[in-house]
Parts: structure tokens; sequence; C-alpha cells
């Protein structure tokens, strides 16, 4: 069971057929109930696994309001407006950065792959476009792992808000290095002014990195946040916030 499935397909004929489609079964069942595949379970006990998922799957299909992620719906919107305030101000390749490492937390290497491949040069990466797909793709992700889950659902939801604080706190504390090594003279070892450095010819970015109103949008960014989440991170937050949620579709279905 150590083969892959490419190495099972590969290895089939007319002899083997049956004996392998049984394994490929088994396989692709493993890898769908999450099992580790060097687990001690058997054929049988994977089959009933797999048939006990299938009736919660059916179960969660007539309860849609267990399966609404209301909670993910809840951050989708905080973290747009996050974004949107970043965009806003030009700041699309931190978006992008941001969005980036969420997905790589989520393990979808993949789906960014995939998006960056769909670019043919770099710089056609750092667009509002490529921005929308990722986003897009975190939040298909974020709501097929939380599917019918509620325990789930919060943890994706409390983590991605770390996360993102951490990458934030992150970036604005970088900053503080960034700004000395850009007005550090390496030839001399001597510190340059602010002005000697906006005199000099850098790029746009560069120079905006050791501007004062690129701190505090970066500060700015942390207090909005915080701000946001607050509601998320404070005692006994996720069962209110669910109680309102099933308030208001209770007032709907009436």
């Amino acid at each position: 069971m150590n083969k892959t499935i490419r190495q099972m397909v590969d290895e089939l004929n007319a002899d083997n057929v049956e004996k392998i489609k049984l394994q490929l079964k088994t396989k692709i069942s493993i890898m769908q109930l999450g099992l580790e595949e060097d687990s001690d379970i058997t054929d049988e006990e994977v089959e009933r696994l797999t048939h006990l998922m299938k009736l919660r799957e059916e179960f969660l299909e007539e309860t849609p309001e267990f399966t609404g992620n209301f909670l993910v719906g809840k951050f989708e919107k905080v973290f747009d407006e996050l974004t949107d305030s970043m965009i806003r101000l030009e700041y699309v390749e931190h978006a992008i950065s941001l969005v980036t490492d969420l997905l790589k937390s989520m393990d979808a290497r993949a789906e960014l792959a995939k998006i960056m491949l769909l670019r043919k040069n770099y710089d056609e990466f750092d667009t509002r476009v490529s921005f929308y797909e990722l986003k897009n793709a975190f939040y298909r992700i974020m709501h097929k792992q939380a599917r019918g889950n509620l325990q789930r659902e919060v943890f994706l939801v409390t983590g991605c808000i770390h996360t993102i604080l951490f990458d934030l706190e992150e970036k604005s504390q970088e900053h503080g290095r960034g700004v000395i090594g850009c007005l550090t003279d390496y030839s001399t070892g001597e510190q340059k002014s602010v002005k000697q450095f906006e005199e000099e010819v850098h790029t746009p970015e560069l120079k905006r990195i050791v501007s004062k109103e690129y701190g505090m949008e970066l500060q700015r960014r942390i207090y909005m946040w915080k701000s946001l989440t607050l509601e998320f991170t404070s005692p006994y937050a996720m069962e209110k916030m669910y109680e309102e949620i099933f308030c208001e579709k209770e007032e709907q279905t009436d």
C-alpha cells in the first residue's frame, strides 16, 4: 500500500486489474479519510469508516444549517475590509503577500503555484487580478475545510486571525531595520540623513520605505486588524456570534 496511485496504475494489466482495483479503492478511501497509510487498519475497517463518513455527508446535505460556514463568512468581511484598504493605498504587493502566506499555512501550495504559473512574467504576479484570484482560492479552501465542523471552523478562523496579526507585526518590526539599511552608507559605515537619501536616485518603492507615512501605514494595519477582529478574540465571542446568526436565520424563516 506504500505504492503511489500512479505506480499502481502503471502496473495494471489484464491479469491483475481486479486486485489493483481493490487496492486503489482502499488507498483512495484512506486518503479521503485523512488516515495514515502505515496504520494497522484493515481493508474492512476502511470500508466501514468510509460508509460512516458517507452517512455523515448525507446528513449534512439534509441539514444546511450545519454547513453554512457562518463564521468563515464573517471573517471574509473583515479580511476584505483590511485588504481593500491596502489596495486603495496602492499596496497591492503587500495584500498579495498576506494572502500568499495564508495559502501556504493551509498547505495550498499547489493552488498558489497554479495561479503563479498563469503569469508569464514575475511582474505580472503583483497585480490586483492576481490578488483577487488568490483571495478567492483562499476563501474556497476555507469553506471546504470548515464545512460541517464547527470546531474546525473556529480553529481555521482564529488561526488565520493570529497568522495575519503576526505577519502585520513582523512587517512593522522589519521596517525599522529596513530604514536603517537604507540610510546606511556601506562604503563608509556612516548614517545618511533622510534628506540625503531622498536626494539620491532610488526607486519609488525604496523611497517609500524610508518615509514616515509608510511606518504609520504599517501601524495603521495592526490597529485596524485588532479592532476588526476584537469580537472574534473576546471570551465567548464565537458562541455569541453563532447565537446571533441562528436568531437571524430563524427570523428569516418565520
